[in-house]
């Protein structure tokens, strides 16, 4: 089979940009999310969004690190991502989450944690005042 039949499988992959940042992901299908970077089809992944703006995709080395079931995408992105440091916590990382799997949990850079509270915090206010305004 050709090489675009291999990549329309599942796996995790390994995006460095022009300056050693790295990017793990996974997806069911990897020519679809391949090409969603492509076209900066990726808003909701700020910090590799930003990168590949920046830079383009074409100076970004993109490399699969392996095909799996689908079933173990979360327990091998995680893997590769804690070994490749690519929470945008660490100085080379730019993945502002990590899947959980097991017994791990899903990890996240402070930065989103402190977004992620913000908004909670505002639905909070909001359904608060939905109540008084209902009542």
């Amino acid at each position: 089979m050709g090489k675009a039949y291999e990549n329309s499988k599942p796996g995790v992959y390994l995006i460095v940009n022009p300056n050693n940042k790295r990017y793990v992901g996974s997806s069911v299908n990897l020519n679809r999310r391949f090409s969603r970077y492509r076209n900066l089809s990726c808003k909701n992944q700020p910090a590799i969004y930003a990168s590949l703006k920046k830079h383009g995709y074409e100076n970004h080395k993109v490399k699969i690190l392996m095909y799996c079931n689908k079933e173990d995408l979360f327990f091998w992105e995680r893997t590769f991502g804690d070994l490749y440091l690519s929470l945008a916590d660490f100085d080379n990382g730019l993945n502002i989450q990590l899947p959980g799997y097991e017994d791990k949990p899903r990890i996240m850079t402070d930065e989103q944690k402190k977004k992620i509270s913000e908004q909670l915090t505002m639905n909070s206010e909001q359904y608060k005042l939905l109540i008084k305004v209902f009542s």
